[in-house]
């Protein structure tokens, strides 16, 4: 049986054509489109536009939002924003608090978690807020991981669930994250605020 032949080769450059005339000319095309690009390593990317040449609109420097970044703009009127986010804190230490407080032999969990969270809660009241958001992420994404709070629901075996287990060490765990969770409510709104205040 004989298929039909599709020839893209034809038929693309026919739909170009009906929209060439729509289009804006060179130069023109990206005008007023921002477009934000998340690096690693933004003093590499700059140096790259350097040595290339590139129409750099605004230099590399740090900002309030904790942003390092610098603007750019494309040949075709694109304005194009490398940046990189500055933490205050490392993740991996609290990450590592965390884990140890698992680990400990203590009577509740959360007696380990508390020196943590009172750190989120200090960076907020300074109005760091990216570095605030990271510790508590940290604590919540650390607690899904290491409790037995948040589980995959077992398969049904011959008609029965097994006997849920009970954690003395757990116990409270699960208001703990709740209030880290209404805490990183509060920070958004604050920012929120401090954004349209111009703080």
């Amino acid at each position: 049986m004989m298929r039909p032949v599709f020839n893209w080769q034809q038929t693309i450059p026919h739909t170009w054509e009906t929209e060439r005339s729509h289009l804006l000319p060179p130069g023109q095309r990206g005008s007023g489109v921002e477009i934000v690009l998340l690096v690693e390593n933004i003093d590499a990317i700059y140096h790259q536009a350097q040595q290339a040449e590139a129409d750099i609109v605004h230099p590399l420097a740090e900002y309030p939002w904790h942003m390092r970044q610098f603007w750019v703009r494309h040949p075709d009127g694109y304005l194009l924003r490398p940046a990189q986010k500055i933490l205050s804190v490392h993740p991996t230490i609290y990450r590592r608090q965390v884990a140890d407080a698992f680990q400990r032999d203590i009577p509740r969990i959360t007696q380990g978690l508390q020196a943590v969270k009172e750190a989120a809660e200090k960076l907020a009241q300074q109005r760091d807020y990216l570095g605030a958001t990271t510790i508590y992420e940290t604590l919540v994404t650390e607690i899904f991981e290491q409790s037995h709070l948040y589980y995959e629901e077992e398969a049904e075996y011959d008609g029965y669930y097994e006997e849920e287990e009970y954690y003395p060490e757990e116990e409270g765990l699960e208001e703990f994250v709740t209030a880290c969770i209404e805490a990183l409510g509060t920070i958004f709104a604050n920012e929120r605020t401090d954004r349209s205040s111009g703080a």
